[in-house]
């Protein structure tokens, strides 16, 4: 009877450890896809198309990472090539996940000053968009680079400047991202944990197997030996019989 040392705990916990990647992975998607299908101004100074096509991108990775995860998971004795490469495109994303959610979460440490130059580098309808919705004039104060608005005007208003409310905003969605990022990091490494438990005990499944076949086979050529010895023994035994 043959012994299977990938226990049943071992594979589950890889196919969980697969899927919880992969909806992971649909929480960047989807939250790609709602950002493509409702544009927002103000939004596009925190999360560029480029930055939403590529999370898109990122999720079909995912899901490429995920079908050679899951067919290793399959057959493992006879697949660990692609629980291997399932392994080594997880570190990768490890990689980026650590590298990206780093930027992001730095981003945020000094916000009011590194924007101050993005604000005046933006058109004037981003800045409408953040004195409108903000009800302030300007950056840092109403002569600071104002759009020109009915509340914005050239005479003086009183309105604080927009940098509290860019800041609200930015650290609105940069504070998630890198959350989510540092987040899938562990779930990369549940991942990588599960996948090397099996091929480990997949590899030790093949030595048990060719240990025991090789028993076997020593077995069978020492029993062929003692036959032989027997049946040249029996063949002696034969000749030294006197025959009449």
């Amino acid at each position: 009877m043959a012994v299977s040392l990938v226990t049943t705990t071992m594979k589950l916990t890889l196919l969980m450890s697969i899927i919880l990647y992969v909806a992971a992975g649909g929480v960047i998607g989807g939250f790609g896809i709602y950002f493509l299908l409702t544009p927002l101004k103000r939004r596009a100074v925190v999360l560029t198309s480029e930055m939403i096509i590529g999370s898109l991108a990122f999720f079909g990775f995912v899901l490429l990472t995920s079908l050679i995860g899951f067919f290793g998971f399959l057959r493992p004795l006879r697949r660990k090539g692609l629980l291997n490469l399932f392994i080594w495109l997880i570190a990768v994303a490890f990689i980026v996940h650590i590298t990206l959610g780093g930027l992001a979460y730095f981003n945020t440490l000094d916000i009011p000053r590194s924007y101050s130059e993005k604000w005046q580098r933006w058109d004037s309808a981003v800045r409408v968009s953040f004195q409108e919705t903000g009800q302030c004039c300007g950056y840092n104060d109403e002569t600071d680079f104002p759009a020109t608005t009915d509340l914005c005007g050239a005479q003086p208003t009183g309105l604080p400047g927009c940098v509290d409310s860019v800041h609200s905003f930015v650290q609105s969605y940069l504070k998630p991202i890198y959350i989510v990022l540092f987040a899938f990091t562990a779930v990369d490494a549940i991942a990588v944990l599960a996948a090397f438990m099996v091929i480990q005990a997949s590899r030790e499944e093949r030595r048990y197997e060719e240990f025991k076949r090789a028993s076997q086979i020593s077995e069978l050529t020492e029993i062929s030996r003692l036959n032989l010895k027997y049946l040249q023994s029996l063949h002696q035994d034969l000749q030294s019989i006197p025959y009449a």
